[in-house]
């Protein structure tokens, strides 16, 4: 074949097989593949697999959450009027809760002085009161739960502080009280024979009462004396007290007058005035004039016994013989202590006594416990005159008192009391019952020892007692402790050959 043929050859071939490739692709079209399916790396590409493709997940719609409220308050320095008010700026709460006002100086324990409900939420110039004469110059308000019933203020049982990250929800803040408070001042003092005790001030803003008592260690002891006053300011208060029986240490204490009115109601009525959660009170010393309560008596045991002393600090009492009508040697002495010293006994001797003997008291100066006169221990003096000598018997004969008592029943027997025995021998206290105005059966007896005896008691069968009694002193003839009458010698004693008796009544309701 020519050249020209040759080409010409070739050319229709290539034409051909144009011609077959437009129809293949008419025929079928492939689905395209996207770029992502592709697979080509490798040592050889391999078809690639259409992989659907995937849908989008829907993102949740975000609902707003409310800002949850922190505890918190706030509360500024104020003053305190006597109404009580304070005033709490602001109050955050998540629930309902409670703000507590509260005291600084409590020892134990919330000392609760006022509070009030809160609401949930926030709350602005809150209103508490308190009790004005309680508060302390610093208080504290606190936010506190209410976790037990609710509407009730359940300290310390179930309602607790509020906490922020374990601290209690809390401010202290400052008050200045501008009200009169209760008062009173009463300083040591010098009480004459009178026995009036001078209060210098008093202020209370109630009518109420004064009442000097006992101090007992600070506590109010057995009520001496006291005064109604009226609401103000009062000076130079006079109050009589039993001196001869009053401690050297008195409490001064301010009573409100709640019970009946003008009528001193202690210790059930009339309640003492508070300050700070204590009694308006002042305790102060007092100096007596010296005394001396002494009764005629035998010697006993190789002594004899004082009833009562009043000593201004540590003290002796000095029992002196009589010589030709002065103040002999002293044959006995006994310590005193300070204030009223009762039943003091004094070891004497018996061979340097006489009728009458006499008293004197001295101070204790120098050591104390020794007495070391006329060295030391000097006598006493009052308005810097010596005191003057005490005179007592030593030969009174046998004595009785008697008084009126109640009528009181306990387990089908009666118990009496003889108020002074004085006997100068071993000698048989006796009850009889009332015969027409006479003694009439014997009801019971007890023994008692030669010397003083107070407030004897004799115990008798409930159902044999009459209205009037008689208590008989009868002689104790052998010593032996057993009652031998009448069939025996124990018979009545008697002075100026009339029989020791006296008569009592039984009180009833």
């Amino acid at each position: 074949m020519t050249r020209r043929n040759w080409t010409a050859f070739l050319l229709i071939c290539f034409v051909l097989v144009g011609c077959m490739r437009d129809e293949a692709t008419a025929v079928s079209t492939p689905t395209p593949t996207p770029e992502s399916s592709r697979q080509t790396t490798g040592a050889m590409a391999r078809p690639n697999t259409a992989t659907p493709s995937p849908s989008p997940t829907a993102l949740p719609t975000t609902t707003p959450s409310p800002t949850p409220i922190l505890p918190q308050l706030r509360v500024a320095d104020q003053v305190l009027h006597e109404d009580g008010v304070l005033t709490i700026e602001q109050v955050n709460s998540p629930a309902a809760a409670w703000l507590v006002v509260r005291s600084t100086e409590a020892e134990t324990g919330v000392d609760v002085l006022g509070y009030t409900a809160v609401p949930i939420g926030s709350s602005t110039d809150l209103a508490v009161t308190i009790d004005p004469l309680q508060a302390t110059d610093t208080l504290v308000a606190e936010l506190y739960t209410d976790a037990g019933t609710t509407g009730e203020l359940e300290i310390p049982d179930t309602d607790e502080p509020l906490l922020v990250n374990g601290t209690p929800v809390a401010q202290s803040f400052a008050i200045t009280i501008e009200f009169a408070r209760p008062t009173l001042t009463v300083a040591d003092q010098v009480i004459a024979e009178d026995g009036i005790v001078l209060v210098e001030s008093v202020y209370t803003a109630v009518p109420g009462w004064l009442a000097i008592h006992a101090d007992e260690a600070g506590e109010a002891g057995e009520v001496l004396g006291h005064t109604y006053i009226n609401a103000g300011l009062h000076e130079n208060v006079a109050i009589s007290i039993p001196w001869r029986e009053a401690p050297p240490y008195l409490l001064a204490v301010l009573y409100a007058d709640e019970g009946e009115a003008q009528r001193f109601d202690y210790p059930d009525g009339d309640a003492p005035q508070l300050v700070n959660n204590a009694p308006v009170a002042a305790s102060f010393h007092v100096t007596f004039p010296p005394d001396v309560f002494v009764l005629d008596q035998p010697v006993v045991n190789g002594e004899i016994v004082v009833e009562r002393v009043v000593s201004n600090g540590p003290g002796w009492v000095v029992i002196h013989y009589e010589d030709n009508d002065e103040l002999g040697l002293i044959i006995g002495f006994a310590p005193l202590v300070d204030g009223v010293n009762e039943q003091v006994h004094v070891p004497i001797v018996e061979t340097a006594v006489t009728d009458p003997l006499y008293i004197m008291l001295h101070q204790d100066t120098g050591d104390i416990g020794e007495f070391n006169f006329p060295r030391e221990d000097p006598q006493v003096t009052y308005n810097d005159i010596v005191m003057t000598p005490i005179p007592f018997g030593i030969n009174p004969g046998n004595i009785l008192y008697t008084q009126d008592q109640p009528l009181v029943i306990e387990d089908d027997t009666v118990t009496v009391s003889v108020p002074l025995v004085i006997v100068d021998i071993d000698t048989w206290v006796v009850i009889y019952a009332d015969a027409a105005g006479s003694p009439g059966d014997i009801l019971g007896q007890t023994w008692v020892a030669a010397g003083i005896h107070h407030d004897v008691q004799i115990t008798v069968a409930a159902d044999a007692v009459t209205d009037t009694l008689h208590v008989i002193l009868h002689h104790d003839a052998d010593s032996d402790q057993n009652f031998d009458y009448p069939d025996g010698a124990d018979n009545p004693l008697q002075r100026n050959r009339h029989i020791i008796q006296a008569p009592f009544d039984l009180l009833t309701p």
